[in-house]
């Protein structure tokens, strides 16, 4: 991977630091951990057979290391002294790598700043040291799928002769084109009784047992450590449902490529205008 291929922008705080050819901070080197991180197979010996059995599989923490100079020494003790701020252990931090157009981002802590500088007359060099306890890489804008519910109608101003809209297929494919599985988003407006998302795909279902009025939204969240059912009801007012939460219900993810996603009401008079569905697609590396 050649260093000038690649463009980097660390954001921390309300600050904002860029690397690579043309930029006022430059890469000495290509920066390490971007491609891959390291990978564990946990396996155990067979008894009355050759070799092992996979347990499981996990993707360790993310070191990345950049290597980099600011080139006006005339400058080099103010711009060192903002570098040691900017990269502040106290604050998680988050990197956008453009490799060829390429673009993705991952939440970073700061492990060690260290100033290569050998005398005061060149220019800056420093070492940066970083982890990524959430090891995979992230696309730069959330990807939408919207199924509708009501399709084909008359709009104002139509011209006779109009059709009534229609209803419309409550089921569609979901692309994930990442390398890994990925939490959803889900946006459930009302009016709903018992409103229920399926990924046939994987047969998993996530089912609230509630009533939605019209105007109410029901929000579900599966991230690993940030999962969350709320309902925001018509007068702005916020109530966890994670106590409605059906018994056989399991936070999914969208698997790698196709998912069929369908969503229902236990009433079927009552349905929304559209659900949405958001998320971003992961990667092992760029």
């Amino acid at each position: 991977m050649d260093k000038n291929l690649i463009k980097l922008q660390f954001k921390s705080g309300s600050g904002t630091v860029e690397m690579g050819k043309g930029l006022t901070y430059r890469l000495l080197e290509k920066p390490t951990g971007i491609e891959g991180s390291e990978y564990t197979v946990e396996t155990e010996n067979n008894n009355q057979y050759d070799g092992d059995t996979v347990l499981d599989r996990r993707i360790e923490k993310r070191p990345i290391s950049v290597t980099f100079e600011y080139p006006d020494a005339r400058n080099a003790p103010d711009k060192r002294d903002f570098l040691i701020g900017f990269f502040n252990p106290k604050r998680t931090g988050s990197l956008e790598v453009d490799y060829c157009g390429r673009r993705r981002y991952i939440e970073y802590e700061v492990v060690s700043v260290k100033d290569n500088q050998t005398n005061l007359n060149e220019p800056l060099k420093m070492l940066v040291e970083l982890i990524c306890p959430e090891p995979t890489f992230k696309e730069i804008y959330e990807d939408e799928t919207v199924i509708e519910t009501w399709i084909n109608g008359w709009h104002w101003k139509f011209s006779l002769p109009f059709k009534f809209r229609e209803r419309g297929p409550q089921r569609m494919m979901v692309h994930n084109s990442g390398h890994l599985a990925t939490p959803v988003q889900i946006i459930f407006p009302g009016p709903a009784l018992n409103p229920q998302v399926i990924n046939h795909t994987i047969g998993k279902f996530m089912k609230i047992n509630r009533s939605l009025g019209p105007y109410d939204v029901l929000y579900v969240n599966t991230d690993f450590g940030k999962k969350s059912v709320e309902i925001v009801r018509e007068n702005g007012q916020r109530e966890n449902a994670f106590d409605y939460i059906d018994i056989q219900n399991k936070f999914f993810e969208l698997e790698v490529g196709d998912n069929d996603i369908e969503f229902k009401c236990d009433d079927a008079d009552l349905v929304p205008q559209e659900v949405r569905i958001r998320y971003r697609n992961r990667y092992l590396g760029v």
